[in-house]
This record gives structure tokens, sequence and C-alpha cells, in this order.
């Protein structure tokens, strides 16, 4: 089994690079761009600048992959809602090169998508319910997926929400201002770490989700290449809750005192303030996964469970 990851040095495509070569021993070919990893990864490493058709025709004639897991993306939506180009090249372009030469060579392609294809109103979300965005970001991911889906038969839609863990190939990053739950829970065990109060909207931002540990993800994304299911997956964690409760189960997981975290009341103008934009959030995007479980006939992680394997990362990795 062959498979080509792009976005090497994230979370996500760093631990799908881990678990591929590592627990199925696949061959596995990540690409990076702009960032080199800092840490060995179990894998050859390809530039690759998925904006560039040249450079992909390139990578896909040498490598010859099975799948092309495409996890490569700027996962920044105030940088996408001021500069819609780039993200229009990045996940537009750059996913309509991949799809093109998935299918002339008849490559399963493995798209990541977001639970922000929702407007958050009307939770939980089947794979089969309608996307309605309400950011730059959301809608950059829906046409990802339009565009998958409109080129090339063989392909599978994998959402992932509220993603957490350890980034195997560089820093894991730790998110300053986290208005959604990506990398919640490695904000919330940080703070704990260091004794700091942790005060969670209740409004406003994105306040209820589906948190996922990056290897679980990756374990599900595994599963549907060797399965080769096609369609749309919901590859999150199983269970949906809010920041606050979150924050509590991280500290009773990792021995933390729940005293730390508290709930905040604030106005709406504060998150103008806060954000420094006009970044509109989806409330609960809550993602329900029982179509995907039924599927690939494997259990996504719940909660607390997802956190205890997180910690026994952390251990064994030394992080």
């Amino acid at each position: 089994m062959r498979i080509l990851v792009t976005g090497a040095t994230g979370l996500l495509g760093s631990n799908v690079i881990k678990v591929a070569a590592e627990k199925y021993g696949a061959k596995v070919i990540g690409t990076i761009h702009k960032t080199k990893p800092l840490k060995p990864l179990p894998c050859e490493l390809e530039f690759m600048d998925i904006t560039d058709n040249q450079q992909v025709i390139k990578s896909i004639e040498k490598y010859k992959p099975d799948f092309i897991v495409h996890c490569a993306a700027l996962v920044d939506p105030i940088i996408l809602e001021e500069n819609h180009s780039i993200g229009w090249k990045i996940f537009v372009e750059g996913t309509q090169n991949l799809a093109y030469e998935c299918k002339k060579n008849n490559i399963k392609m493995i798209f990541i998508s977001s639970d922000w294809v929702f407007d958050g109103l009307n939770p939980p979300y089947r794979e089969n319910s309608i996307p309605h965005p309400i950011n730059y970001y959301g809608i950059l991911k829906v046409v990802g997926e339009t565009v998958v889906q409109s080129i090339y038969k063989n392909y599978a839609i994998a959402r992932v929400s509220g993603l957490y863990g350890i980034n195997y190939a560089i820093r894991t990053h730790i998110p300053e201002k986290p208005y959604g739950f990506g990398s919640l829970s490695n904000y919330f065990l940080h703070k704990l770490q260091v004794g700091e109060e942790i005060k969670e909207w209740t409004d406003y931002i994105n306040i209820k989700a589906n948190p996922t540990l990056a290897s679980d993800a990756a374990k599900v994304l595994i599963n549907i290449c060797i399965k080769d299911q096609t369609g749309i997956f919901h590859c999150s964690g199983r269970e949906c809750t809010t920041r606050v409760e979150l924050a509590k189960k991280v500290a009773k997981i990792f021995g933390f005192d729940e005293q730390l975290i508290s709930t905040a009341f604030k106005d709406k103008n504060d998150l103008k303030k806060w954000i420094g934009g006009n970044l509109r959030l989806p409330k609960e995007t809550c993602l329900d996964t029982t179509e995907t479980e039924e599927k690939l006939n494997r259990k996504n992680l719940g909660i607390e469970e997802g956190l205890i394997e997180f910690k026994k990362e952390i251990e064994s990795s030394g992080e």
C-alpha cells in the first residue's frame, strides 16, 4: 500500500503518516511546501506545491501512489477572510490539480473537509446533511468537496472537527485565540499545566463540537483506504460537547483542578475586539458519526477515550 499525504508537517498529516507507516506498514510519501519537519517522520519526503500543476504531475508520476490523503490546507480562517484569492488557489485550484491526476492514474483520493461546512444552527449533522457555510473557510471546504465529487468517482470526503493531539513533524501548535475547537484540548492542557484560569465563552463563537484526537482520525482515514470506501465520512470524535465541559474533562483526565475553569459571559462586541475582524463562527457544529462507524465497522473514540489516549501519546513521546 503506497500512500501520498499532502501537508506532512500539519497535525493531521503527521499523524496520518505515523499511523499508516507504523501501524499498517504502508509505504508513505509526505509532501512539504514551506515548512520542513523538525522531527523525523517515517516516510519519504517530497517537495510539492499543490497549486503548481506540473509539480503535482511530476510527484504523482514519480511515486505512483495507491491513495492520496489530501491534508494540506491554510487553516487560519481570519487570514482566509482577508485573502480570498490565496485561499481559492490552495483549497480549490490545488485540490483540482490533485483530483485530475487521481482520475488520470486511478488513485483513490481522500479530501479532508471540516464541520465548518455547516452553519451550526441545526445540529447534529449527518453525512448527507446539506452544507451551509457562513465563513470563507467553510465555503472553500464546500467548494473543495464539490470539486472532488465532480471530477472523479473514486473519492472520499473526510470531515474532521476539533482536531487535537501531538504534531509529530514540528512543534505542536497551541493557539492564542481558540475561537474554534481546533487544538482546543491542547490549549486547555497548556493553561492547566501553567496554572492559569480558563474562562470559556458560552455564545457567539464555536461553542459546541466533536473533539477529535488526530491519531484516531488518521486511523479512520486509513480504514477508508483499506476498505476501499467511497462517499462522505465524519472522521471526528464520536461525542459532541461544550467548551466548558471539554475543559473539565481535560482537567479530570490529566489530574488538574477543575476550579481553574469557569464560564465567561461576554458581549458580542467583545468578540470583534478579541478576534480582530468580522469572522462569522458557526455556533454548534456537532457531527453524527453513526453512518461512518457502520460503514467502517469501527467506533470513533469518545471524548474521555480520546483524552486518555492523548495522555498516553504524550507520555510515550516525551512531549
